[in-house]
């Protein structure tokens, strides 16, 4: 798998993930995520800087992960999209229900932390 890693920056959960996010790596994603939202913190962040690509399956992963942050109260943010990430955000209108911070900075306003 491509680049995954998790950094804690205060109260929050950073998943950071270079690479596409397509049908081949969703559900290994979805899987690793689950374990971010089961563990310590009070908010998930998806780092999509280093994103190239997403597919279907990669919007289905977003969603679940941001699901999954609401059934653990836990607050859900996107963190500093790259290009053609918040293009295909926009396009299927993602980019209004997902809280998006353009920094880390950004990240700790948006989820009041």
């Amino acid at each position: 798998m491509e680049e995954f890693r998790v950094d804690t920056i205060g109260e929050a959960r950073v998943i950071r993930f270079a690479g596409e996010i397509t049908m081949d790596n969703a559900q290994e994603l979805k899987n690793r995520g689950r374990q971010v939202v089961e563990g310590e913190g009070r908010a998930v962040v998806m780092d999509l800087s280093k994103v190239t690509f997403i597919d279907s399956s990669g919007i289905g992963f977003l969603i679940v992960l941001k699901s999954r942050c609401d059934e653990a109260g836990k607050r859900f943010a996107l963190l500093s999209p790259s290009v053609q990430v918040r293009k295909t955000l926009r396009l299927v209108q993602l980019d209004a229900i997902f809280p998006v911070a353009a920094n880390e900075g950004d990240m700790a306003r948006i989820l009041s932390l």
